[in-house]
């Protein structure tokens, strides 16, 4: 009796490895975000661009938008030609959580002393505000189809999936 019971603990725990192991993400999309987004538009994200004031501080290559009226307290470039590929999930944690991680163009704009004083820092602090309240979802999804469609990765470089 006891031979049978130890047969059956050792099938059960065959079983539930077998099981929990299905569970497990692919390699290649387990610590990336994925939204399933279908309906977004380039044109409404270069909209909400303009209308959430995005022009005030950014440019976007080869895109003629507005020109900001005010004055600018430092212009960074979105889009272009990139080694590696931005996914929508980067675009919208850079959105959302600016202090995640800061914009390369952004720093090169800082003196050596400010840019010693920002990774010094313990919290590196975006001059960008998160845009997390007074944008509707539908701008952000929107946004992000806009800015990904300006973005070209350098042919050979790996290419991350997108949403």
């Amino acid at each position: 009796m006891n031979v049978k019971r130890q047969w059956s603990t050792s099938l059960i725990l065959l079983f539930l490895s077998v099981l929990l192991g299905a569970c497990v993400a692919p390699a290649y999309n387990r610590y990336e975000v994925r939204f399933p987004v279908t309906d977004q538009s380039v044109a409404n994200g270069e909209q909400a661009f303009v209308d959430l004031q995005c022009i005030r501080c950014h440019t976007v290559r080869d895109y003629p938008l507005p020109s900001y009226a005010g004055e600018r307290p430092f212009t960074v470039e979105l889009g272009g030609v990139i080694l590696n590929a931005k996914t929508r999930a980067d675009l919208a944690t850079s959105i959302m959580n600016p202090d995640h991680r800061l914009s390369e163009r952004y720093l090169d704009q800082l003196t050596s002393e400010q840019r010693r004083e920002v990774r010094q820092s313990a919290s590196q602090q975006s001059p960008m505000h998160a845009m997390t309240k007074g944008m509707t979802v539908t701008q952000l999804v929107d946004l992000i189809a806009f800015l990904d469609s300006r973005y070209n990765t350098v042919s050979g470089y790996y290419s991350q999936p997108g949403w």
